[in-house]
């Protein structure tokens, strides 16, 4: 799924610590969003042309409870390039982790009760997402 480049997105937050991963990788710049949709196409349009299946990408999920802090801000424009590399490609399909997970937030910090908000892990959540896309399940 797209998680396997979100590395990539939230480098792009700071420069500290991110030229270690730049000399791991051996990239020869900084991530920037422009690279990771580049790169998340090619992956898509590569696995288009090589095989013959369906493709979904889900979106990455929050960081934390702040859905308006700085790093959900550029999680959502991640998401973002996510939705217009799913659109672009006929096989593939976007799930919305991010949405999802950010209603049972929105739900949780907004009960009056104040009860602990007991939600899904992000792993949880994108296998109910899997099940429902390809096999039909319901999310009641």
């Amino acid at each position: 799924g797209a998680g396997a480049g979100s590395s990539s997105s939230s480098s792009s937050i700071s420069n500290t610590g991110g030229w270690d991963l730049l000399m791991y990788w051996r990239e020869p710049t900084f991530p920037t969003l422009d690279s990771y949709e580049q790169n998340m196409d090619n992956i898509v349009r590569r696995l288009e042309e090589e095989t013959r299946a369906n493709i979904a990408l889900y979106t990455l999920p929050p960081i934390g409870e702040q859905l308006d802090s700085d790093i959900n801000k550029l999680i959502r424009k991640a998401n973002e390039r996510i939705a217009r590399i799913a659109s672009n490609h006929d096989r593939c399909t976007m799930l919305p982790l991010y949405e999802e997970l950010s209603r049972q937030i929105t739900k949780a910090t907004t009960n009056a009760n104040k009860q602990p908000l007991g939600l899904a892990t992000n792993r949880e959540v994108a296998l109910i997402h899997v099940c429902h896309f390809l096999f039909g399940i319901s999310y009641q």
